[in-house]
């Protein structure tokens, strides 16, 4: 089994007292399930009030993926923003549990519903992140040489070669909003990431962040499911 990190967010030892002591026995109910060192729990407590920075715990998903538990009673706006980041990356429960026996189980569930491919995204969504950071890591951003041709789009190194049915549509959605710019050269064409849009497509491709919400609706109609370790 791969070590899977598991972000456990609770409440203050002061107003939980208990919880340090189960967090420690579910480790050990944990370790003795799916195997030692395939598990980290990693605890985050938020504040006394049940407030966080969402966007600081999702910088540490981000940095070492992992679903992520959130324990008692949070604050709803900083839970629904971190939901709204982690959306298409990782799974994100919500718990009560009762005792450690219960904060195991469902730190178990977390962790395999990771493993196991959760959660399921939009194909075209995540073909279009894979386009998208393909041409970023590229450096395709226009001029005499940040192009890339169109038949070399969906070949591998950044785009899985299993789209490749579906990568030509995806490049047609893309450059129909305005993300990705062309011209044709020796009868072909060669695509780039508009620099116009510079800021939003580092939102999309770092957080997910998509104000273009007519562009995130032809991506996220497409029926079929894929698994969101494409984009790990």
């Amino acid at each position: 089994m791969p070590r899977i990190p598991v972000y456990v967010l609770h409440a203050p030892a002061n107003l939980h007292p208990c919880f340090a002591r189960w967090l420690d026995d579910a480790r050990s109910i944990v370790a003795g399930r799916v195997g030692p060192g395939n598990c980290d729990l990693v605890p985050v407590p938020y504040r006394t009030d049940g407030g966080f920075d969402a966007r600081s715990v999702f910088s540490h998903v981000q940095s070492d993926l992992g679903p992520v538990v959130i324990c008692g009673k949070a604050q709803k706006k900083p839970c629904a923003l971190l939901r709204k980041r982690l959306l298409f990356r990782v799974s994100c429960m919500e718990s009560v549990p009762r005792s450690a026996e219960e904060l195991a189980q469902t730190i178990v569930e977390a962790r395999d519903s990771f493993e196991s491919g959760n959660p399921l995204i939009p194909r075209k969504l995540a073909v279009a992140l894979q386009i998208m950071r393909k041409l970023k890591r590229r450096n395709a951003w226009g001029g005499s040489h940040g192009y890339e041709w169109s038949y070399n789009i969906p070949k591998g190194r950044g785009v899985d070669e299993q789209f490749a049915d579906v990568a030509p549509e995806v490049i047609n959605d893309l450059k129909n909003k305005g993300i990705l710019i062309d011209k044709r050269k020796r009868g072909y064409k060669k695509y780039a990431l508009n620099p116009d849009r510079r800021t939003e497509i580092h939102g999309m491709l770092e957080r997910h962040e998509f104000k273009d919400e007519p562009l995130l609706w032809v991506l996220i109609r497409d029926k079929r499911r894929v698994s969101a370790r494409v984009l790990d």
